[in-house]
């Protein structure tokens, strides 16, 4: 169901609707763009922190096309107005659109494309680097995480902001080769610095078609190799690290499906976790696929053993969208990381809850006279809903 009830509400009662928002802006050429392609290296700030903001489920371009074009362009005034507040409120290093920028299913082959930049735009307009993975909602008839990734690094606006990248090595599906890994380093730069932080991004493939045959709803196994080798890599281009990664956060539309059984034994019935869980149960990676049993497993295996490591110490945390009644954090000795969900943050979609952002805070130890841990541990994390009226919820530290 893509339709709110409050949404249905405004129209049968007649609730006046927000001003029809401008035309669609076009994607100018790269030719005609005299920015730079370049890319700054991503730091803690000179305090030693690093702070990041997820968009999840925006849902741009909803019900373009149909009966209620109306009430569809409202819900994109209203998902800018929140991202501009959560953006104004935290002031984030760093943003990730954690997949379902748009609802392709409701969009021509005409105009697929044209509803990025406006759901883009917010970020854009406040000069802040970001990074992009891809829904199941972003894949339909008339659009695709190709023509996506494409529209995105053609846009000349977005040209020294975007970190999205394409990897085929990792996938052999070509909608399902967003899969890819971020550096962050310490504020102070030096010879053969080493990151201090990885951010892992993955491709849930899946897509929004009648036939389920026509998709599948899972990260590509071969992304399990690609992860090993990338890791090795990692090592070898900083002998500093030693045998281990730093940190790492992984960012991914459709949670695993070992969130399912955590959600059952840890979060349904448990208000230890704070956050809400109205999906429940939720819809993890291979939900449309039954027959199989956790076709995510050999992904997330490779999680678990080369990034997450043994006991999970590598791993801060899993986000994931798609489920918009849900933005918990939890984890247990079984699963051995801890899952969290982003705040829906988009009006599209459906969910009539407040929206919001998932942000993290990332703080280096010893750095500004923050002693270490004994643990070993060179970060702290802490992670909070911003609301769109600005309102903190659910403070929790999770690593």
């Amino acid at each position: 169901m893509l339709l709110s009830s409050v949404a249905l509400i405004g129209l049968f009662l007649g609730v006046q609707a927000l001003p029809r928002q401008a035309p669609l802006p076009s994607t100018p050429s790269k030719a005609a763009c005299h920015r730079s392609d370049a890319l700054k290296r991503l730091t803690f700030d000179q305090d030693g922190k690093f702070k990041l903001a997820v968009f999840s489920d925006l849902h741009y371009g909803e019900r373009d096309g149909l009966d209620w074009v109306q009430w569809g362009e409202d819900q994109d005034v209203n998902s800018t107005r929140v991202m501009d507040n959560v953006l104004n409120s935290e002031s984030p290093d760093f943003v990730v659109f954690n997949g379902d920028l748009v609802t392709g299913e409701n969009l021509f082959l005409s105009n697929g494309t044209s509803y990025l930049p406006r759901a883009l735009s917010s970020t854009i307009s406040h000069s802040t680097p970001f990074a992009s993975i891809y829904g199941n909602h972003d894949r339909s008839t008339n659009i695709s995480h190709s023509a996506l990734y494409a529209a995105e690094k053609s846009l000349c606006s977005a040209r020294g902001l975007s970190y999205t990248l394409r990897n085929p090595s990792s996938a052999d599906d070509e909608d399902g080769q967003f899969n890819y890994v971020l550096e962050v380093f310490s504020h102070r730069k030096k010879e053969q610095q080493a990151p201090e932080l990885l951010l892992w991004m993955f491709d849930s493939r899946s897509g929004i078609f009648d036939d389920a045959s026509m998709y599948w709803d899972w990260v590509d196994p071969k992304a399990a190799e690609w992860i090993n080798s990338t890791s090795s890599s990692i090592l070898r281009r900083y002998p500093s690290l030693g045998k281990t990664l730093p940190p790492s956060l992984i960012f991914v539309h459709i949670p695993p499906s070992v969130a399912l059984p955590l959600q059952a034994s840890e979060v349904s019935n448990n208000a230890s976790y704070p956050g809400i869980n109205d999906d429940d149960p939720l819809d993890p990676q291979g939900q449309h696929h039954p027959e199989l049993q956790r076709p995510d497993q050999v992904w997330w295996e490779a999680v678990k053993g080369t990034i997450a490591r043994e006991g999970g110490e590598g791993l801060i945390a899993s986000v994931s969208g798609h489920d918009h009644g849900n933005d918990w954090c939890a984890r247990s000795s079984s699963v051995e990381t801890t899952i969290c969900f982003a705040r829906h943050s988009g009006y599209g979609g459906y969910g009539s809850r407040p929206r919001g952002s998932r942000i993290f805070e990332i703080s280096q130890l010893g750095a500004k006279g923050r002693s270490a841990r004994s643990s070993g541990r060179s970060l702290e994390v802490e992670s909070w809903i911003r609301l769109e009226d600005g309102a903190v919820a659910n403070l929790t530290g999770i690593y």
